[in-house]
């Protein structure tokens, strides 16, 4: 009898149960392209996308180009909004799960699976229908307050690199950079040079409401882009009409991409029209990092509830 009491004395202690969340560094690996609004893109999107508003424009494809991301049960492609683009995706083992929370109007097609809220246009060569989202989607707060969290401390820390001027522009080695829009236009600098040491990250805030990129970057491979971080914490207007090297934290601006970045960007909308977004995986360090929100309990009872039967099953074998 004492044994009896001991044991329903274990089942009944409440065990705590946890959701998965992501931290900027896993958001940034996560995802190619993350708006907290609309998008409207004539472009590629080779990573996976979040899609914090409506998705909007011609042919898109997305997720051409596998990595290994942070939670790979998540869907690749997520429009919180609605959808009136063309979206393609991928089958087969590293395939594509679309996910559109809204009114779709135009055609999902090739991927593993897809979900539409509801579905006024045409789903094809899509092995299978879902009738729910959950689970698939992180919650918009996850991802996006978190970026935002992310670039607003990350614009309040203090230089701690060595910035070059040569002849032409300007060379980045690792650290944190503070500069502003003068930075950037048609005349000089004509160009940068991105050059973080091996292991190492390059940080560039830049201050300034409205910003066209139009300096060339030599002598920086394009894989550099998986150490940089770029960081537009003011701005509300970004002309990227260079290829840029690295990803891009915007939160604030309505970003066009008229050439071909390399890396993840984050904007509160964007415009793909004249280059593509190209997956270049997050790999640096953010310091200090603001932190993924508190992991959110399961209900209390529910891993007591379970606990419980699973003493009853205990008490059952022992009295037969």
């Amino acid at each position: 009898m004492k044994k009896l009491k001991a044991a329903a004395c274990v089942v009944l202690f409440p065990v705590a149960g946890t959701a998965a969340t992501m931290d900027a560094t896993d958001l940034l690996r996560q995802y190619n392209l993350i708006t907290s609004g609309n998008v409207v893109s004539q472009q590629e999107v080779e990573g996976h996308a979040y899609i914090g508003g409506n998705l909007s424009g011609n042919t898109v494809q997305f997720d051409f180009k596998h990595a290994d991301v942070p939670d790979s049960g998540l869907a690749e492609v997520v429009v919180l909004g609605d959808n009136s683009a063309m979206i393609k995706g991928q089958k087969g083992t590293n395939g594509t799960t679309v996910v559109i929370e809204g009114t779709n109007t135009s055609f999902v097609e090739t991927a593993n699976a897809a979900y539409v809220g509801t579905n006024n246009g045409t789903i094809q060569n899509v092995d299978k229908i879902l009738t729910e989202s959950t689970g698939l989607v992180p919650d918009r707060s996850d991802v996006i307050d978190v970026l935002n969290a992310t670039a607003e401390e990350l614009a309040g820390m203090a230089s701690t690199g060595t910035l070059t001027k040569t002849g032409q522009g300007y060379v980045f080695g690792s650290g944190i950079y503070n500069i502003d829009e003068t930075y950037f236009g048609s005349g000089w600098p004509y160009e940068f040079t991105l050059a973080p040491e091996a292991g190492e990250t390059t940080i560039i805030n830049v201050a300034g409401k409205s910003i066209r990129l139009e300096e060339n970057f030599v002598g920086t491979a394009y894989e550099t882009a998986q150490s940089v971080l770029w960081n537009f914490y003011e701005a509300t207007e970004l002309y990227l009409d260079r290829t840029i090297i690295g990803s891009v934290l915007a939160p604030n601006a309505e970003v066009s991409v008229n050439a071909s970045m390399e890396g993840t960007l984050f904007a509160a909308s964007a415009l793909l029209s004249g280059g593509e977004v190209h997956l270049q995986q997050f790999s640096g360090t953010i310091p200090g990092g603001a932190p993924a929100p508190s992991p959110v309990p399961l209900p209390a009872a529910l891993p007591m509830l379970l606990a419980a039967f699973g003493g009853l099953a205990f008490l059952r074998r022992r009295s037969a």
